[in-house]
């Protein structure tokens, strides 16, 4: 029979398997939030970002990432966005867009100096990210037909009025 003390040392998870696990529910967090809502998809990047940065060893991570030529290059595609900043005259505006173009400069960073993630989780990321395409297409095209038959107006089904359910 085991001792309590026993039961508890098989049950230890080490900091980094924490760090793997939220990394790893976040992605297909994030996956399956894409298609629905963007306020939830930046709440998922941000989770991930700070994930990212309690878990530690930044210099081994951003040598990692930086041996990865889309790292590289979406680095350099950010820094000219963030550039555009210093000769705009419309600041709030630009600044918006270099917020909402942060996801291309921090989601490969934290993806390619991360976890390798194997062909089954990657499997399962796509079949989440699929399953939740299918699921907010078949959402906005009931939305869309429920207003085409209570209205007779086929706007419904063309892309603005598509998709507006889902503009926040």
């Amino acid at each position: 029979m085991l001792q309590p003390i026993d039961l508890l040392s098989q049950r230890i998870i080490t900091r980094k398997k924490i760090h793997e696990l939220i990394f790893q529910y976040l992605t297909f967090s994030l996956a399956a939030a894409i298609p629905f809502s963007n306020k939830i998809s930046a709440w998922c990047i941000i989770l991930l970002a700070l994930n990212w940065l309690a878990e530690g060893s930044m210099k081994i991570k951003l040598q990692k990432a930086y041996q990865n030529k889309i790292v590289i290059v979406c680095s350099l595609f950010y820094l000219l966005e963030l550039s555009s900043l210093l000769y705009t005259h419309h600041f709030t505006t630009g600044f918006y867009n270099v917020q909402t173009e942060a996801s291309i400069f921090v989601l490969p960073l934290i993806y390619f100096s991360s976890y390798s993630i194997n062909k089954k989780i990657k499997t399962n990321v796509l079949t989440v990210f699929t399953i939740s395409v299918f699921l907010s297409s078949l959402y906005c095209l009931i939305i869309a037909f429920n207003h085409y038959v209570h209205t007779g107006n086929s706007v419904y089904f063309f892309y603005h009025t598509l998709v507006a359910v889902f503009n926040e």
